[in-house]
């Protein structure tokens, strides 16, 4: 399978894009940061880039986002609605334009932020627990699953939620 990974330079892009390859999927990496699991330097902001490069997969692995500690380093919070939420929406416009019809985000438990206060006990987390988020890290993760949702519920494509 052709697969394309967004984030590929970081922590889950990068053992993404390894395990990948491990399996023999021919995969391209992208991300803002140069890394030897990265093949083009691409940010997912740029609607014009995003479309060139999603053309002829038949998967895209979305791991790329700003994440809590660029929170912690002051990034606005507007960088993380542009990254996250529009970079989000740009990939899955261009899912639509080129025909790719799986798409798998990476949420976060994060987004369940307050509901998850006892640090003492283990929690449990799968659907029925509230979503509660405390930053604009959480919320955008939180927002980009709906526009994930959207377009599955219109069978725009297939995808998987993990968090």
């Amino acid at each position: 399978m052709k697969v394309l990974v967004t984030g590929s330079s970081g922590q889950l892009g990068s053992a993404t894009v390894t395990q990948l390859n491990a399996y023999g999927h021919e995969v391209t990496g992208i991300d803002v940061m140069p890394a030897a699991t990265t093949h083009q330097l691409i940010d997912i902001k740029d609607k014009e880039a995003v479309e060139a490069i999603t053309k002829g997969f038949d998967a895209i692995i979305h791991t790329a986002a700003l994440h809590g500690k660029h929170f912690e380093l002051n990034y606005p919070r507007g960088a993380f609605i542009q990254t996250n939420i529009l970079g989000t929406l740009n990939l899955l416009n261009a899912c639509v334009v080129n025909g790719v019809k799986r798409f798998l985000y990476t949420s976060t438990t994060s987004i369940y932020g307050e509901a998850l206060v006892d640090k003492d006990k283990a929690v449990w987390v799968d659907e029925t627990l509230a979503e509660r988020p405390r930053d604009i890290y959480d919320i955008t993760k939180q927002t980009t699953e709906q526009l994930c949702r959207d377009f599955f519920i219109k069978k725009v494509c297939k995808h998987r939620y993990t968090g």
